[in-house]
């Protein structure tokens, strides 16, 4: 774990220092091992303007072993499952893989972090892999409905745009804006004080005031209230 703790902290400070343009990432307020991840769609694709929430959740064997990405709200995709939950390569425990055929290579590494995690998810949201689905429905649409998929999609994206809004969060929709997004000049705010099951302290420092209500909307907790 502790191993797992050091990492995670010289990550984000890097990504305080150098943010990846089209995403907004921060632990939560109170468990270093879960980040909040907004992804803002990419301009001249399905999902330009969209602001899609998900959670990064990290084992405490990172980086031996992979975090898992879900996504907070409905997404109809190939390669997300009903529970948001992301299925690509990189993601995918280390080691060979007979059952889907996936090589080594191709699957999750201590070389990999959090940022060819996302680039990687803005590459599935784009470019689905239908041959291994998670979601068999969506990708049969995809496959053979393509007006329908994209429609259900855009719905879905607009709904996001929606809770943007309401959050104040300005979402590029042009290159320029989507490749200068994150970058600031201003100075980092107060860093943040985790504490370990086993009372160890670390302080990571982020580049924004820790607000897990930023990544959720009141919406959200009602729905899974009526659930």
């Amino acid at each position: 774990m502790a191993a797992a703790t050091r990492v995670l902290s010289s990550e984000l400070s890097k990504l305080a220092r150098a943010p990846i343009p089209g995403f907004l990432v921060e632990p939560s307020c109170d468990d270093l091992f879960v980040w909040n991840v907004g992804i803002f769609g990419p301009p001249n694709t399905l999902y330009e303007g969209a602001y899609l929430r998900a959670k990064l959740t990290f084992p405490k064997t990172y980086p031996m072993d992979p975090p898992t990405l879900i996504f907070t709200h409905e997404l109809w995709h190939p390669n997300v499952f009903a529970d948001g939950k992301v299925c690509i390569s990189i993601l995918h425990p280390p080691g060979d893989d007979a059952m889907s055929g996936e090589m080594a290579c191709e699957r999750w590494s201590p070389a990999q972090n959090v940022e060819t995690i996302l680039m990687s998810t803005i590459s599935m949201l784009n470019d689905p892999n239908i041959n291994s689905p998670a979601n068999v429905s969506a990708s049969v649409m995809f496959r053979d409905q393509r007006e329908q998929y994209e429609a259900k999609v855009q719905a879905q994206c607009e709904e996001t745009k929606k809770l943007a809004e309401r959050l104040g969060i300005e979402v590029p929709t042009t290159i320029e804006q989507y490749t200068a997004c994150n970058k600031t000049e201003e100075p980092p705010q107060e860093p943040i004080t985790y504490e370990s099951s086993d009372d160890e302290k670390y302080i990571v420092q982020c580049d924004s005031d820790c607000d897990d209500d930023a990544f959720s909307d009141s919406s959200d907790d009602e729905a899974a209230e009526n659930k």
